[in-house]
């Protein structure tokens, strides 16, 4: 679900993925580092003002 709302919308912000997932900070924020790690996702930009990419 996460991937699937990058790929569609790669400004989505942490509050747009808890409202389409309906699941909470921590749970979104764990998938995202475990996501990062396995290199099928990756920050670009800053912290502030970048964004996540789909690379898979």
């Amino acid at each position: 679900m996460i991937l699937k709302s990058l790929r569609n919308n790669p400004n989505i912000t942490l509050a747009g993925l808890y409202r389409e997932s309906g699941f909470g900070h921590t749970t979104i924020q764990d998938n995202l580092n475990k996501l990062q790690n396995l290199g099928i996702i990756k920050r670009i930009g800053s912290s502030k003002l970048g964004y996540l990419e789909a690379l898979k």
